[in-house]
């Protein structure tokens, strides 16, 4: 679906993944919040991750800098997952932990959640979703935020929706994957896969992307969810995905190569890097994605580069209202931002 415009799918390490929740979920992952794995890189000292096959990414620095908000000083818990309405109104979640920028401060809010929370979206800034383990959905409508039943016992990590009345979830049960629909009304499940399942995404109520283990990544088209096409040099679990949408140039990547969308099937691209969590863009010319060791990675609409980031920690979670204010967030309750 051409449509739809170029994608970008990161690998499953932390975040969005529930990584940060490695002793809830069983997963072996670093202690920065970063899995550590075969196919892991070790950490840069600018903060970029160097796999087996070396960063074939421009080690430049870009001169788009980030500046430190909260290195683990903050006294928040683990953050995975961050959205906002506006400038002034951005939402974080994590580890029992929901917390809120009003575009001067960051506020924690004292019992708003209890067990893993790992991902954020909302429709506007008095409807706003949190997913999380155990089929955790919370829910604020401007006063306070609030247990909705999802019907499920699987853990949901991602989470992105076209309207108030048009929401998709994604998640784990052990191995085996879950999408979740939201109608206005009610959660009810929309489709099992054979891989636990992490991102999703779309740019219309009937193209919406959803990725996990393996390699997985599922197109949904006037309703129905199918495998999409995705010639990888090798095994990859991916955890978010982003898009350009209607129209843009396209990636997806990987724990190894960053994967190309062009409309009929994902393959290989120029790039490397290693243990990404989030993405998010303004635009196909300038897209930021995030992970272990504190790497932020950004794409001009001609090459990837690092961007030093200030922070060791893994970063979870990346969100902007504009290409000029733009928000990571971590381990320890790290915050960066950007510029």
């Amino acid at each position: 679906m051409a449509s739809l415009g170029w994608l970008l799918i990161a690998p499953l390490v932390t975040a969005c993944s529930l990584a940060y929740l490695s002793d809830h979920v069983g997963d072996a992952h670093g202690s920065d919040g970063g899995e550590v794995g075969a196919g892991d890189g070790a950490a840069s000292a600018d903060g970029g991750t160097i796999g087996d096959a070396g960063m074939s990414m421009s080690e430049a620095s870009s001169p788009a800098a980030w500046s430190v908000w909260g290195d683990g000083s903050t006294g928040f818990s683990d953050l995975s997952g961050v959205w906002g309405s506006a400038a002034n109104d951005v939402w974080a979640v994590g580890y029992g932990t929901i917390v809120h920028w009003d575009g001067a401060t960051w506020s924690s809010l004292p019992g708003a959640a209890s067990g893993g929370l790992s991902a954020a979206w909302g429709s506007a800034a008095d409807d706003v979703w949190a997913v999380g383990t155990a089929g955790a959905i919370l829910r604020y409508q401007g006063s306070a935020w609030l247990a909705v039943d999802s019907g499920t016992t699987a853990d949901l990590s991602g989470i992105w929706g076209s309207s108030a009345n048009d929401v998709w979830v994604t998640g784990a049960q052990g191995n085996r994957g879950t999408i979740l629909h939201w109608d206005g009304g009610a959660w009810t499940t929309s489709f099992g896969a054979d891989e636990a399942l992490s991102g999703v995404w779309g740019s219309a109520p009937g193209a919406v992307w959803a990725v996990g283990n393996n390699n997985l990544v599922l197109e949904n088209t006037a309703g129905s969810w199918t495998p999409a096409v995705v010639q990888a040099a090798g095994p990859s679990n991916l955890s978010s995905v982003w898009g350009s949408a209607p129209d843009g140039v396209a990636w997806a990547g990987g724990n190894g190569d960053i994967l190309e969308y062009g409309g009929v099937a994902w393959t290989p691209g120029s790039a490397v890097a290693y243990g990404i969590n989030g993405i998010w863009g303004s635009d196909a010319t300038d897209v930021w994605a995030v992970g272990y060791g504190g790497l932020i990675v950004h794409y001009d609409g001609s090459n990837w580069s690092m961007v030093p980031s200030g922070v060791d920690a893994g970063l979870d979670g990346v969100w902007g209202s504009a290409s000029d204010d733009v928000w990571a967030v971590g381990t320890a309750g790290t915050i960066v931002h950007h510029p």
